[in-house]
């Protein structure tokens, strides 16, 4: 699973648990259910609690985020559109909470994202169970479902 790369790796000065969270808001705003899924599942093995995935799509007024995480997870979600609906607010935001080469390193978890989203939405790609499974327990207050990548093509 080239997701799970993300857990662990030297080269990426974001926290391992808050990579994952990253993915899974700008796929979120591309609405890609496959990233969304496989992502609840990353953060899931990154240590990230249940009730903290469970919450991503509230982010912005759940106490179970801090200020860093909040600038971090809505430019997620605004870079994620198509177009990018990222403003200089929101790199303003992040300016406050990330050094210059962080902002490079979640600007790249994104950008890789982008890629994801729209190959897997585009190809309808099937869901696994497993990361079908995650998504269906701890996404179902955002509306979660697999849509279609919930079977073969």
């Amino acid at each position: 699973m080239p997701m799970l790369a993300f857990i662990g790796s030297d080269d990426c000065l974001i926290e391992n648990e808050l990579r994952p969270l990253i993915a899974y808001m700008a796929s979120y705003g591309a609405g890609c259910r496959y990233c969304q899924a496989h992502n609840s599942q990353v953060a899931a093995i990154a240590g990230v609690a249940p009730e903290k995935i469970a919450n991503l799509w509230r982010f912005e007024e759940s106490d179970l985020f801090d200020e860093r995480e909040r600038a971090a997870l809505a430019f997620a979600f605004a870079a994620g559109q198509q177009p990018s609906d990222a403003t200089e607010a929101d790199f303003d935001k992040l300016a406050r909470h990330f050094s210059k080469d962080e902002m490079i390193d979640l600007a790249g978890i994104i950008g890789i994202f982008g890629f994801l989203n729209r190959w897997n939405d585009m190809m309808m790609t099937p869901l696994e169970a497993l990361p079908a499974q995650t998504a269906a327990s701890l996404l179902v207050g955002s509306g979660w479902d697999a849509g279609k990548h919930a079977g073969s093509k």
